[in-house]
C-alpha cells in the first residue's frame, strides 16, 4: 500500500477518535466521582492535549491538538505529523480545523478544513454547511484529478466532520449517555460509518510511553469505510475496528482519550496520551520531556 494510504489509516483511527473517541460507557464509581469535580466550561472549555503515535511498537507520529467546548459554540484544532524513526525518511504534516454551534441533541459543524503537503504537494479540503446541515465541498485536487471515488450528493447527506463527530460523543458523554451510537462522517473526500459500544471498566498501566494511566472506561468502535476511496482496489481501507480508553488526565479534567488502540495489516497501532493543559499555556502537564 502506498505510504499516503497509510497516512490515511492512521489520520482516520487518530482524527475520528483523539477528540473524544465514543461518549463512554456507565462510569465506574471513581471516575464518576473525578467527573463530577469537574469545572464549568466557562473556566475549562479550553484544552490542550499531546499524542505519541506508536505502529509495531515505533514512535511514527506525534498529535497535538486544542479543543474549546462551550455551551454555544464549540472549535478545535488537530494536528498529526511525522516524528520519531518515521521522521528519518519522511516529513508528513496534516491540520485539520472545525468550529460550529451547540445545541442540545449535538454538535453542528459550521466550518471544517483539512489540509496537508506531501513532496510539495499542497493538498486540501473546505467544508462549509447549509442551514439545512448538508455539506458543501471545495478540493485541491478534486476527486476526478486524485482516481478516487466522488462521495455521492445522498451519501453527504446528515453527515458530520471527523472532528466533529468526536466532539459530539463527548458533548454526549457529559449528559451522561452510553457508548452505543452510531454516526455518518464526511471529511470532504471520504465518506465512512461508525459505530460504538460499551466496553467495560479497565486498568490502563502507567509506563514512560504512556504517564497518564489509572482506572478508565474503554469504548469499542468499528469503522467502515463508505464511499471516496482510491479506485485501484489493492488500495482500499478496510473495515477497522478500535479500542479507546477515557479518563480524565489530570484533577479536574473532564473525561479524554488517554490510549487508543488498533491492530492493522500494517501491524498493531497504539496512541498514548502524553500531555495536557489549557491551549495556549506554557504551563502544559508535558510527560513526553
Amino acid at each position: 500500500m502506498p505510504k499516503s494510504n497509510q497516512r490515511c489509516m492512521v489520520a482516520a483511527l487518530t482524527g475520528i477518535f483523539i477528540l473524544g473517541a465514543g461518549a463512554g460507557p456507565a462510569l465506574a464509581p471513581a471516575l464518576a466521582e473525578e467527573l463530577a469535580r469537574v469545572p464549568d466550561a466557562k473556566a475549562a472549555d479550553r484544552l490542550a492535549l499531546g499524542y505519541k503515535v506508536y505502529a509495531g511498537g515505533m514512535h511514527m507520529f506525534s498529535i497535538d491538538t486544542s479543543v474549546a467546548l462551550r455551551p454555544d459554540s464549540y472549535a478545535a484544532d488537530f494536528e498529526v505529523r511525522t516524528d520519531g524513526s518515521l521522521s528519518w525518511f519522511m516529513d508528513w504534516k496534516l491540520r485539520s480545523k472545525v468550529k460550529g454551534e451547540t445545541h442540545p441533541e449535538g454538535l453542528r459543524p459550521v466550518a471544517f478544513r483539512s489540509e496537508s503537503n506531501w513532496k510539495g504537494k499542497e493538498r486540501w479540503v473546505d467544508v462549509t454547511y447549509s442551514t439545512d446541515g448538508n455539506p458543501l465541498v471545495e478540493a485541491v485536487p478534486p476527486p476526478d484529478e486524485d482516481d478516487r471515488e466522488r462521495v455521492p450528493d445522498d451519501l453527504r447527506v446528515g453527515t458530520i466532520d471527523p472532528l466533529s463527530a468526536g466532539l459530539n460523543l463527548v458533548h454526549m458523554l457529559t449528559a451522561g449517555g452510553r457508548c452505543d451510537g452510531t454516526v455518518s462522517i464526511f471529511d470532504g473526500r471520504r465518506r465512512f460509518d461508525a459505530a460504538s459500544e460499551d466496553a467495560g471498566p479497565t486498568e490502563i498501566p502507567i509506563s514512560d510511553i504512556a504517564p497518564y494511566g489509572g482506572e478508565a472506561i474503554a469504548c469499542r468502535l468499528s469503522v467502515v469505510p463508505v464511499k471516496g476511496f482510491w479506485r485501484d482496489q489493492r488500495y482500499r481501507v478496510k473495515p477497522q475496528d478500535v479500542l479507546v480508553y477515557l479518563r480524565p488526565a489530570l484533577p479536574g479534567t473532564p473525561l479524554v482519550p488517554v490510549r487508543v488502540e488498533a491492530n492493522t495489516r500494517f501491524g498493531a497501532i497504539r496512541v498514548h496520551l502524553v500531555s495536557v493543559g489549557e491551549a495556549g499555556s506554557e504551563s502544559a502537564a508535558d510527560s513526553s520531556r
